[in-house]
């Protein structure tokens, strides 16, 4: 009987650590996405004002600071698609009872 027993423990011990795993993963793309956004948010109010002064490009400075403004928004969409990625809802594998865990504790 102990050994079902200790089977019964092992197999809800790795289950218990998957869905912590599971659970860490999704706090961390949540908190990830809400400070995305949050830059998002910064970046319209100031980039709105940023390319308004730069658009009628007169020199090199104002061409480098709008590919670098470019490549920043870039950035932080590319972060936020691959953050809101992390956080879509899978299914959670199970712990595999296979015939090798089974003779372990036979």
């Amino acid at each position: 009987m102990d050994k079902y027993e200790a089977l019964f423990n092992h197999s809800k011990y790795v289950f218990d650590e998957e869905i912590a795993r599971f659970s860490r993963v999704e706090d961390k793309a949540a908190r990830f996405i809400t400070v995305i956004t949050s830059l998002l948010a910064v970046y319209a109010l100031t980039g709105r004002q940023i390319f308004g002064d730069l658009v009628p490009i007169s020199s090199c400075v104002d061409s480098l600071l709008v590919v670098l403004a470019s490549s920043v928004l870039l950035g932080l969409l590319s972060s936020w698609f691959f953050a809101f990625r992390a956080l879509h809802i899978q299914g959670i594998k199970k712990a595999p009872l296979n015939d090798k865990i089974l003779s372990f504790y036979n």
